[in-house]
């Protein structure tokens, strides 16, 4: 098994164009033609399990590879194992040992082919040797089709720095984004159907990883899943792909903020700032999407139609911006080569998550608490920063839970969940009625004003009653 380190790099045309012709790589050392077929069983056993397996075809023969996730989380670092085949079906033992299942179980049968032109490079720098593949091609599942172009930066020898030194100079040429999908996990989404967005997908970090190893880890899932959410929303346009990518900066920055005592102040403080910036530029599109789906009088004073698609023009323009692109290549190589530590060696960093998390999240309950004190007497502002306390205490227990493994904590954990995903409802359509109040059509109608205090009497009861249901719940991290 090798472990094979590399930075993935999403590509426009035009993208491809400008770094082809700019004198940094030169010409290409090599030029081939691939076709690699993706195989898996019916129920997509090796998919499930993190795993891809591919007979690819070149000039120089046929050659198996199995990937698998690395021995932590990391856009960089996956597992690999390579061999050159004769035939072009799969030979199953190799991977019915990853799997531990008997070879003659596996039915395994071709599911996409990814078609390819490669044109290869080799970077050498004084501290590191890199191979940089440019992939320009599609993807086909069946009559599905998808254009392909990703540069693929991978180390030879070196420190991960390395890489992320390149990129910088690779993005003075052009822009592109960090790539966070492989060629496969873009298969199966393309055979199975396109995504109208992607949750977060919850990585399971053991209670004794230290608390440094942890935030990285969380860090990197939360770039993850911003990514995922960000191709689907410059695809399709999807309003809840939108959402999501703000769910991801939120969460981002929720994790900055507790793990903050043994990160790097500085930078932190600095990164948090930007993904602040990030998540408001897309603000105005969201607040617009959630008011065109009302049928009530908040949506008949809502601005044009015409608005809604300028605010989502904006939104792309921020995503587009230079500011957002260096944003994630920094906040990347912060991570990937542990420049997030603190200079002064804080204790706290390498104390075991089981540790460190409770009173992380003692700590965002009684904030909470404090907050939220006379409710039903809190201006609209003032309730909104009880919304946020409450979102952060979700998120921060959704990263930590899985620190907590015994039946006890399971079974509290699940009903502080549910007591916070009431509360976070009740909180979502007060602080609607709050940012789009301005927005409505003024009511003449004191009988009908009347009825709407109403209305919004019982909506502050009800949240209030969730928030006691949330601060009443026993602390599964107990």
């Amino acid at each position: 098994m090798a472990s094979e380190i590399e930075l993935k790099l999403e590509l426009t045309p035009d993208a491809v164009a400008r770094i082809v012709e700019a004198p940094l790589l030169g010409p290409a050392q090599r030029t081939v033609r691939q076709v690699s077929t993706y195989h898996d069983t019916p129920d997509l056993l090796l998919s499930r399990s993190g795993f891809s397996l591919r007979i690819r075809k070149t000039p120089d023969g046929l050659v198996q590879t199995i990937k698998g996730p690395g021995e932590s989380p990391s856009l960089l670092m996956r597992s690999e194992w390579e061999r050159p085949v004769e035939s072009e079906h799969p030979d199953k033992g190799d991977i019915a040992g990853l799997l531990g299942v008997d070879p003659s179980a596996l039915r395994l049968g071709p599911l996409f082919t990814v078609l390819v032109e490669r044109q290869l490079w080799y970077v050498e720098a004084p501290e590191g040797r890199i191979e940089v593949a440019l992939d320009q091609g599609e993807i086909i599942a069946g009559d599905r089709h998808l254009p392909l172009a990703e540069l693929e930066l991978e180390l030879k020898s070196g420190e991960e720095h390395v890489l992320f030194a390149l990129a910088r100079r690779l993005l003075a040429i052009a822009p592109f984004r960090i790539g966070v999908t492989s060629k496969a996990e873009k298969g199966f989404l393309l055979r199975d159907r396109l995504l109208s967005h992607r949750k977060p997908e919850a990585w399971q970090p053991d209670p004794d990883i230290a608390a440094a190893a942890a935030f990285r880890g969380l860090a990197l899932s939360c770039v993850a899943h911003f990514r995922e959410n960000e191709d689907i929303y410059l695809q399709l346009a999807a309003p809840e792909a939108l959402h999501q990518m703000r769910v991801a900066l939120r969460r981002l920055r929720s994790l900055i903020s507790v793990c903050c005592p043994f990160l790097a102040t500085a930078d932190a403080g600095r990164f948090a700032e930007e993904f602040r910036w990030l998540a408001g530029s897309l603000a105005q599109a969201r607040n617009l999407d959630v008011l065109s789906t009302r049928p009530d009088r908040l949506a008949a004073g809502a601005a044009s139609e015409e608005a809604r698609l300028s605010a989502h023009a904006a939104a792309g323009a921020a995503l587009a911006s230079m500011r957002a692109l260096d944003l994630m290549l920094d906040f990347n190589a912060w991570l990937q080569c542990g420049r997030f530590l603190g200079t002064g060696a804080d204790p706290r960093a390498d104390e075991p998550l089981r540790d460190f998390a409770p009173r992380a999240l003692a700590r965002l309950r009684r904030r909470l608490r404090k907050r939220s004190r006379s409710f039903c007497d809190l201006s609209d502002a003032e309730r909104h920063e009880v919304r946020k306390a409450a979102k952060r205490l979700r998120y921060v227990a959704e990263f930590f839970q899985p620190a907590f493994r015994s039946a006890r904590a399971e079974r509290r954990y699940r009903r502080f969940a549910l007591a916070m995903e009431a509360l976070q409802d009740h909180l979502g359509v007060l602080n609607d009625h709050a940012t789009l109040e301005p927005l409505a059509v003024p009511d003449a109608d004191p009988q009908r004003a009347g009825k709407a205090g109403e209305e919004r009497a019982r909506l502050l009861r009800r949240a209030e009653a969730a928030l006691e249901a949330v601060l009443a719940a026993k602390p599964f991290w107990k």
